[in-house]
């Protein structure tokens, strides 16, 4: 994983992830997702494809990033993904403080 963490509201990354899959899901089965918590993917890639909201609905939703199954593929898979998140300060993801003291 590779950040980027300016100052500001935002930062922003870039993710791969790979997986082994023994079948891949048909359309009336559960879908593979990723679980992620942040604003916006900004890019998604499965398998070097470039997956576009656009073809596949909202692939970002409800914490979820749906892996659409025409890209994914029986055996290892890899996902590559460029996040855009808020610094928070709930405990989760990044925490960005300017101490006015220093």
């Amino acid at each position: 994983m590779a950040l980027s963490i300016p100052k500001g509201a935002l930062y922003f990354g870039k993710a791969t992830v790979t997986f082994h899959l023994a079948k891949v899901p048909a359309a009336t089965e559960q879908p593979v997702f990723l679980d992620f918590f942040g604003t916006d993917v900004a890019n998604l890639m499965i398998n070097d494809q470039p997956v576009l909201s656009s073809e596949f609905g909202s692939y970002f939703r409800d914490g979820m990033i749906i892996l659409d199954p025409k890209f994914l593929k029986v055996g290892d898979n890899k996902v590559v993904l460029e996040l855009i998140n808020n610094y928070r300060n709930d405990g989760y993801g990044l925490h960005s403080f300017t101490d006015k003291v220093d």
